[in-house]
């Protein structure tokens, strides 16, 4: 599993053109926790983490 900080975390939810309502619903939460992490209020639990490199992934292979 990657290492996932609140920046990177934010660069990979815009480039996928999620709001942060719509990653939360992605891992069964909402938009306030993907605000918290993305702050740096909350660590991303492991949910979250394995969404971002499933999607991380995906990035990858489209922009290959």
């Amino acid at each position: 599993m990657s290492s996932w900080t609140s920046d990177k975390i934010k660069e990979l939810r815009k480039s996928f053109k999620l709001s942060k309502r719509e990653l939360g619903s992605l891992v069964g939460s909402d938009g306030r926790y993907i605000t918290f992490v993305e702050m740096g209020i909350k660590e991303p639990c492991k949910t979250l983490r394995i969404a971002l490199d499933h999607l991380e992934g995906q990035y990858r292979k489209d922009h290959k």
